[in-house]
């Protein structure tokens, strides 16, 4: 796999010499405050200034959060850029500053959108030169005009990225605009990388010319206005579009852009099409349904870029979404229950085509509930404190057959070990526990018996699954050390990735795969994985959640170190690491 690199000077934007500061600037936090953080005694005090110019950025907005902290701290930076946050108790921080027309930087961080380095802070301590250079934002600019080459006005441009969410590349938006009256956009801000751009518009953006419009469509010619009413069958419309003038993400050509530079160019020239409407009845358990809201979501994103089109459900269980594009679909109705009741769900995919798409009948299931019992084994005795810090949770694919929405999809056992998890709609779900401290680790999830520790498992419409047992233990495994450089000097700049030797357990979420930093004199821990073969790599640049990737892994394999882990075990290991440009 081919890992672009940015140019050295990128990593230089993101720190600086600290000069004396003349003023303070002010803070911003919550009037209610723990008495231990109003008691507290530490500060963190930097300055933040524009990394092409070195120019003090007034009024830049720097954020402070801890563990130890109930909420997060703001601070405003003052005309020297200098920013300030007092009465801090001691913990690790994360700090990082932000500005309009800038990118948001870490501190600590050596490229855009990585973690930073946390801020060691101690009692009665004044950590300086915690200190930024905020590089401007990159600019994608261009114009959008309709089918006859005239401006659209306030046509709605949206930059979008690849990122790791929960495990997975999903993509999400990066920023947007609007065109103006000569049918242009800039959208500022952005991070370096590459992006998928889209450009969508109503007929009324056109302008008020009333110019009126002839176009074929499956059934004969439709002749509308620009600015039709939306709930005729065979209103126009305007496709979306992905750049360079496709209509699915999928095929959409990336846009590369590097690091305060602006990318022109990103043109798009929309065509008018047949708007569908789209009618159909829901039907619940007891009948029609009404007080339920139906959702039409492109297929080939699940919301993640393209537009979504919604409606309601009338009292005789019907729905009508209007001035829909043609495409492919997944319909999602959601029934609002009575109190006490299960939510109800039904989705099914739905091609769009002409003026009209009728006799869609939406049929909605119950919601599961899920419920089960921890078991802790071993020597220790569990306390109330190891119950109540205990999450179990739930999370879906991607690929999931349903979105993860509904009630919240996680829980806390009572103090008698038991759970429950209600309103889960059906579909693929996976497992996760966290909370477990030390001596605690996980050993097993069993449902019905089956081992589902590590794989998804099917959820089915108001089937209530009741056989779930949360095996914990006493014997977590530990892997510990530093890593230094190839002249033997230790390092603290690091990220350092356990996963399986075995390639076909490299998944989305898995607790096979961990990524720990190290702490300020470079000794990292990973704790808590199931026994078996693992490679350890450590690595200087790797994004979020990017340790999931198994293209990532494959270039790192060669080069790890093998560990083999048994029940219990604790080794050290320590690693070496070459420091890349």
């Amino acid at each position: 796999m081919c890992r672009p690199r940015w140019l050295p000077l990128v990593a230089m934007l993101f720190v600086l010499p600290c000069p004396a500061a003349a003023q303070v600037g002010g803070v911003v936090r919550d009037r209610q405050q723990p008495s231990a953080v109003r008691q507290a005694t530490a500060s963190i005090v930097g300055r933040v200034v524009a990394a092409d110019s070195g120019r003090p950025l007034r009024l830049a907005r720097v954020t402070a959060t801890a563990p130890e902290l109930q909420d997060g701290r703001v601070s405003m930076a003052d005309e020297n850029g200098v920013f300030e946050f007092p009465e801090l108790p001691a913990g690790h921080y994360t700090v990082s500053a932000s500005k309009t027309g800038y990118i948001t930087v870490n501190f600590g961080q050596r490229r855009p959108l990585r973690a930073g380095r946390p801020v060691e802070v101690r009692d009665g301590q004044r950590v300086r030169d915690i200190d930024f250079r905020l590089p401007r934002g990159s600019v994608l600019s261009g114009r959008v005009l309709d089918q006859d080459g005239e401006p659209l006005v306030r046509a709605s441009i949206r930059a979008m990225r690849y990122r790791f969410v929960q495990g997975e590349r999903r993509i999400e938006p990066g920023g947007s605009a609007e065109t103006d009256d000569r049918g242009q956009f800039r959208i500022y801000g952005l991070a370096p990388g590459t992006y998928f751009v889209s450009a969508t518009a109503q007929p009324a953006d056109a302008g008020a010319s009333g110019r009126m419009v002839a176009m074929s469509t499956p059934v004969g010619s439709v002749v509308g206005n620009l600015a039709a009413d939306p709930h005729t069958p065979g209103s126009l419309t305007y496709a979306p579009t992905y750049y360079p003038g496709v209509p699915a993400v999928s095929d959409a050509a990336a846009v590369t852009v590097p690091i305060g530079e602006e990318v022109p160019g990103i043109d798009f020239s929309l065509q008018l099409v047949t708007a569908a409407r789209v009618t159909g009845m829901v039907v619940g358990p007891s009948g029609v349904a009404s007080n339920t809201t139906v959702m039409l979501v492109p297929d080939d994103s699940r919301g993640m870029s393209g537009q979504s089109y919604s409606g309601r459900v009338g009292r005789d269980g019907s729905f009508s979404i209007s001035n829909v594009p043609p495409g492919r679909y997944v319909a999602i109705a959601r029934g609002q229950p009575r109190r006490g009741e299960q939510d109800l769900f039904a989705v099914q995919p739905l091609a769009v085509s002409g003026p009209q798409v009728s006799d869609v009948t939406l049929v909605l299931a119950g919601a599961t509930t899920i419920s089960g019992q921890v078991t802790f084994d071993g020597a220790t005795t569990p306390t109330a404190q190891d119950y109540a810090r205990l999450r179990i949770g739930l999370w879906a694919p991607a690929s999931a057959a349903l979105p993860m929405f509904g009630g919240p999809m996680n829980t806390t056992p009572r103090p008698d070990g038991t759970f429950t998890i209600p309103n889960v709609p059906a579909g693929s779900r996976l497992f996760r526990v966290s909370g477990l401290q030390s001596p605690w680790t996980l050993k097993a999830v069993y449902l019905d018996g089956r081992d589902v520790t590590d794989e998804t498992f099917d959820v089915k419409p108001g089937e209530a699954v009741g056989r779930v047992t949360i095996a914990v233990g006493d014997k977590a495994t530990t892997l510990t050390g530093t890593v230094r450089d190839e002249h033997d000097q230790p390092l603290s700049d690091f990220t350092v990735i356990a996963f399986p030797a075995d390639s076909n357990l490299w998944r989305p979420q898995t607790r096979l795969i961990q990524a720990v930093r190290p702490d300020k004199d470079g000794f990292y821990s990973v704790r808590g994985l199931p026994p078996g073969e693992y490679l350890l790599q450590a690595v200087d640049d790797v994004d979020q959640g990017e340790w999931y990737d198994p293209e990532l892994l494959q270039t790192l394999r060669a080069s790890a170190t093998r560990v083999l882990l048994q029940e219990g075990d604790t080794k050290s290991v320590d690693l070496r690491l070459t420091i890349t440009s």
